[in-house]
C-alpha cells in the first residue's frame, strides 16, 4: 500500500514541507504544488542535512533544491548554509 503523501503548508509566500524524523523544509508557496506530489525525507550528509526523496524506479535519490533549481546533477549551494532552506532566493549553481 502505497503512503498518504503529506501535505505542504503555505502561510503566504513560503511553504513548510513536512520531512521525517520531525524536520521541515521552506520553499516558496508558488512551488507547493509540485514539491507537495511526493513524499520528501529528511538526508543527513556529514553535519549538513537536506530534504530528499527516493526514486524507486532510478534506484536513486532526488535532492530537493536540485529539483527547486532544475539541476540533477550539477551542485546547487544553499547561500545561508541551511540545507532544509530551498526558497530559490537562497539557492545558486555552485558550478
Amino acid at each position: 500500500m502505497k503512503n498518504a503523501i503529506r501535505p505542504v503548508i503555505i502561510k503566504g509566500d513560503v511553504a513548510i514541507v513536512p520531512l521525517t524524523r520531525g524536520y521541515e523544509a521552506i520553499i516558496d508557496a508558488e512551488d507547493a504544488i509540485e514539491i507537495g506530489k511526493y513524499n520528501w525525507a529528511v538526508a543527513i550528509r556529514g553535519k549538513k542535512i537536506y530534504a530528499a526523496r527516493s526514486v524507486w524506479a532510478a534506484q536513486s535519490t532526488e535532492m530537493m533544491h536540485r529539483r527547486l533549481m532544475k539541476e540533477p546533477k550539477r551542485l546547487v549551494d544553499h547561500i545561508d548554509g541551511d540545507g532544509l532552506n530551498n526558497r530559490k532566493l537562497n539557492l545558486r549553481n555552485a558550478r
